[in-house]
């Protein structure tokens, strides 16, 4: 009852939140901390958005991606968050679906209501809202939908150039050399390429430049760095590219807002006898390269081969799982001398096609023509009840080809 009453109360609030339903409220919704979604009236996303809240309460729903829009012929990263009652988990998605010709290129799970999803927009897409589908397998064989109805909007493109999103885009003021995707639309990024989020404390380590609307960054943060969101804004030659999000795309929390903690696991499964490298990130952690060591639950069938800390929060380790392994979800641990952070069901074994792991068994086990054998063997030389082509055989005893 109290958290329909709950979702009742944010209905309301919608409602009658001035940025919603005014055009001209100079309302400032981060200042009072309270949601509000710019929505024009008579459009009827305001009707979507109230109706994916509703589906929350009595089932696994999307109820809020970031960013809401994007334009025509672009690639992107999306953040989606779920209710409270879904439980994402990569294994067990089979497809993500966007309505109107969206592709879905790749996903990653942050959380049990949170992923992050690349998306491409055909430039053929029609000016709508879509529908998002997270079709996940349930272990009784049947699958589950978490739906977002509407929730992802087309924009005409702009000529205008623009920086559509930023991947994480929640970080802690005490990042180090954190590696940040920048997606952007009409831009032409190249090595003079400037991002700047307005904050002298944020600062740019290095850069990669992966295309003219793709780049890669290294961020650091300090105990200075505004916290709360900032806009990013990045100067190529005499082009400038803003970000439009309403509040900023990039949100710096207090480290003390943070628990220390690992908060993701790139990849979170790997098959029996095989070797990969896993990416860890975490918060407000203290890793130190050489003393930093990473184990799993019981070490059960999982080696750990190499460790290197990339930075304070994040390591890479490369493992190799043994063809014995059991399959199933470990936990992860990683140890800085008195410093121990470890994340529950964090990496999944997953077991071998049984085609391939019996082939050779079963190449052994089917053996007709085997001379050897005595129980189907109707052309076997030494044979004791049929030897018609036994060109020894004086007595007829084809078993011993001596006798």
């Amino acid at each position: 009852m109290s958290k329909l009453l709950f979702h009742i109360f944010l209905i309301l609030l919608f409602i009658y939140c001035p940025q919603v339903n005014s055009e001209e409220s100079s309302y400032n919704c981060e200042a009072e901390n309270v949601t509000c979604i710019n929505v024009e009236k008579g459009d009827d996303s305001f009707a979507d958005i109230i109706g994916n809240i509703l589906n929350s309460v009595i089932k696994p729903t999307i109820v809020n991606v970031i960013p809401a829009e994007l334009p025509r012929d672009a690639t992107a990263d999306i953040l989606i968050k779920a209710s409270s009652q879904t439980k994402f988990n990569e294994s067990d998605i089979d497809n993500i679906t966007i309505d109107g010709g969206i592709i879905a290129k790749s996903w990653a799970v942050l959380s049990d209501i949170e992923m992050i999803i690349n998306v491409e927009i055909p430039s053929q897409t029609n000016l709508n809202s879509y529908d998002i589908n997270v079709i996940t397998s349930l272990k009784d064989g049947t699958e589950e939908i978490i739906n977002g109805e509407k929730i992802l909007r087309v924009v005409q493109v702009s000529n205008e150039p623009r920086i559509l999103s930023t991947t994480p885009n929640i970080i802690s003021d005490n990042s180090s050399n954190l590696e940040m995707l920048i997606y952007g639309h009409n831009t032409n990024f190249n090595e003079n390429s400037i991002p700047n989020f307005d904050d002298n404390a944020i600062t740019i380590a290095s850069k990669i430049i992966n295309s003219p609307t793709f780049m890669t960054v290294f961020v650091n943060t300090n105990e200075n760095s505004i916290k709360g969101f900032h806009r990013l804004t990045i100067t190529t030659d005499n082009e400038i590219a803003n970000d439009n999000s309403t509040t900023g795309l990039l949100n710096v929390k207090g480290s003390s807002s943070q628990p220390v903690a690992i908060n993701n696991i790139i990849p979170t499964e790997g098959k029996q006898d095989n070797e990969l490298t896993l990416i860890i990130s975490s918060n407000n952690t203290n890793f130190i390269d050489g003393i930093t060591e990473i184990t799993f639950q019981n070490n059960n069938g999982i080696e750990v081969l190499a460790t290197k800390v990339d930075n304070k929060t994040q390591a890479t380790v490369t493992i190799k799982i043994a063809a014995n392994a059991s399959k199933g979800k470990r936990d992860i641990y990683v140890i800085t001398g008195e410093e121990t952070v470890s994340l529950a069901d964090a990496f999944n074994v997953l077991e071998i096609l049984k085609e391939q792991n019996s082939l050779d068994t079963d190449l052994e086990d089917e053996t007709p023509t085997d001379v050897n054998s005595e129980d189907e063997t109707p052309t076997d030389v030494n044979s004791e009840d049929e030897t018609p082509t036994d060109v020894n055989s004086e007595d007829e005893t084809p078993t011993d080809v001596n006798s």
